[in-house]
């Protein structure tokens, strides 16, 4: 079974404005806890929400975590409720930022999934008020994701 655990930050202050709960010590024991037994199967989410943790310093501190713990696997995305208060839309700036985010993470090295393809997508879609351009989007997209995912894999198992 893999484990899925969305931290979304690097810190003891934004951890509480986000998760509105002082546990932010106790998560990351756990996360090394959970990576010491077999790091491959864990996964850290940072999904972005604006006006909290949509800055590269937090998302540095996040990573020395991963780094720390072991965890190569890191999962980028952002907060559906924010689009849904758009219209779907997101502001260019957090695609700017998760971009920025991604070029940080292969640097260390980190595997990375990252489903801002789909709200872009959603965007493309949306504006064009054509399923079909959506649907083309997405398989464009997903296609990359697929090739990344096999190298992936071959990566870890040989």
């Amino acid at each position: 079974a893999n484990i899925v655990i969305s931290l979304d930050c690097g810190s003891k202050n934004t951890f509480k404005k986000i998760k509105r709960v002082d546990a932010f010590d106790k998560v990351v024991e756990n996360i090394k806890k959970y990576a010491q037994a077999d790091s491959i199967k864990v996964t850290l989410k940072y999904i972005i929400i604006p006006g909290m943790n949509d800055n590269l310093s937090e998302y540095d501190k996040f990573l020395k975590i991963c780094e720390d713990a072991g965890i190569n696997n890191i999962r980028i995305d952002i907060d559906c409720r924010y689009m849904r208060k758009f219209n779907n839309e997101l502001n260019p700036f957090y695609f700017s930022l998760i971009e920025k985010m991604k070029e940080k993470t292969l640097k260390k090295d980190f595997y990375y999934e990252d489903y801002s393809f789909l709200l872009q997508a959603m965007n493309t879609g949306i504006k064009t008020k054509s399923i079909n351009s959506l649907i083309e989007y997405i398989k464009l997209k997903y296609f990359k994701y697929l090739v990344k995912e096999l190298y992936t894999e071959r990566k870890y198992h040989t």
